[in-house]
């Protein structure tokens, strides 16, 4: 069975620092990067799919993997639980959480998780609840 994806390089912002992976990203103010602090429910470009580390990041030239649509790992906030088939939102960290009204759902719970799990999220693209 395949499991179709769509994935692309983001170059990181030298200020970033460590970049961990299978958390949502957003896209930065600087045209063609990514930030991995995303605002509370909202708008995320995708999920990192590969740790990056800061020594790289300090370069300027380091790029992550990040996956835009398909199916990607995901880590489940600490304080979120995630039932099979839930709307998917981000944290402020790039964690999972249950999509509250106007809120941003970035996926689908392809599985139920809780406290830092990785989980399948089906991404769809951001539309507001």
């Amino acid at each position: 069975m395949s499991n179709f994806v769509i994935d692309r390089a983001f170059r990181i912002n030298p200020g970033e620092g460590a970049v961990v992976a299978n958390k949502f990203v957003s896209a930065s103010a600087t045209d063609g990067f990514i930030d991995t602090t995303p605002s509370l429910g909202g708008a995320a470009i995708g999920v990192v799919m590969a740790a990056v580390d800061a020594t790289k990041t300090a370069t300027g030239k380091a790029q992550a993997q990040v996956r835009l649509l398909g199916i990607a790992p995901v880590i489940v906030d600490a304080a979120a639980t995630l039932a099979f088939g839930d709307k998917v939102a981000t944290t402020t960290t790039g964690t999972a959480k249950f999509a509250s009204a106007g809120e941003n759902v970035l996926g689908l719970a392809m599985q139920a998780g809780t406290n830092l799990a990785v989980i399948d999220v089906l991404l769809t693209g951001a539309a507001v609840l």
